[in-house]
């Protein structure tokens, strides 16, 4: 049997040591915090559930399929939020992918994906079937507000936490130009693909805003026919999406917004 000297034995943890602080070091920085902390809120609100229903241990303790999915079609079937309302479409798009997210890595079934149409349909007929009752009938959306006048909007644009010079603050910026300039709101903003944004020879953008076919307002969104907006070049405002759209990494998801991550010198996206 092949031995060490001592000398090799501490070069070889010397060297091992660090590799394998990087290796977690990179397992952990991959891990997106709003990914984390969302998961983290649904499962708990899950498990809460569970106590109330009296099913016994933790959720990613369930081996059979079918009492998962029995437990999981009673949750997004009965959820609602503390003072009775319900929750928004777009929270419970949210809550699925997080429980989902949740399975993929505790649970004891293996291969787990709440997506799988031959696995789970069940739950994704529960999940679907809720989202567009609430759809169909104006639940679960954010209340409007009244609008806001022109220089009010000037004043918000023109405020220090818009400036753009962050990442946070031009995701700010691009936020409220979506919301003011698009007229996107709630959980339509979930919907955005950067590649809805093409620049135009002017400067400014067609946006194509997409909606659901027949009004299906499912949980996987079929984008359906466009409605094209026009934002003409202003620099209150193109100046700010073509700076957004630059920072998006290469082979990215389409989603158009974007995660702030923290590097070493400062935060990007």
């Amino acid at each position: 049997m092949l031995r060490l000297g001592s000398k090799n034995k501490e070069k070889l943890e010397e060297t091992t040591t660090p590799v394998k602080d990087k290796v977690d070091f990179y397992c952990e920085f991959s891990k997106v915090k709003n990914t984390v902390k969302a998961t983290d809120i649904w499962i708990g609100l899950l498990e809460k559930f569970r106590d109330e229903q009296l099913y016994i241990g933790k959720i990613q303790e369930v081996e059979s399929e079918q009492d998962l999915i029995e437990q999981l079609c009673s949750f997004f079937a009965n959820m609602k939020k503390k003072n009775g309302a319900d929750y928004s479409v777009n929270s419970i798009r949210v809550s699925l992918a997080a429980v989902n997210h949740f399975f993929q890595e505790k649970s004891r079934i293996k291969n787990i994906d709440l997506y799988n149409d031959s696995c789970f349909k069940a739950i994704k007929e529960v999940v679907n079937g809720k989202i567009r009752f609430l759809s169909k009938n104006r639940k679960g959306e954010t209340k409007g507000t009244d609008s806001l006048k022109a220089k009010e909007i000037t004043q918000i644009l023109n405020h220090r936490l818009l400036d753009g010079t962050t990442p946070e603050r031009l995701l700010r910026r691009v936020f409220f130009i979506n919301a003011i300039y698009l007229g996107i709101r709630g959980g339509e903003h979930a919907l955005l693909n950067g590649t809805d944004f093409v620049k135009c020879n002017d400067g400014g953008y067609n946006v194509f805003i997409y909606c659901s076919k027949n009004n299906q307002s499912g949980l996987t969104e079929n984008r359906g026919k466009a409605e094209k907006l026009v934002l003409a070049n202003h620099p209150e405002v193109t100046t700010f999406l073509d700076k957004y759209l630059s920072s998006s990494p290469y082979d990215t998801d389409p989603d158009f917004y974007l995660q702030e991550v923290e590097e070493e010198f400062g935060n990007i996206f």
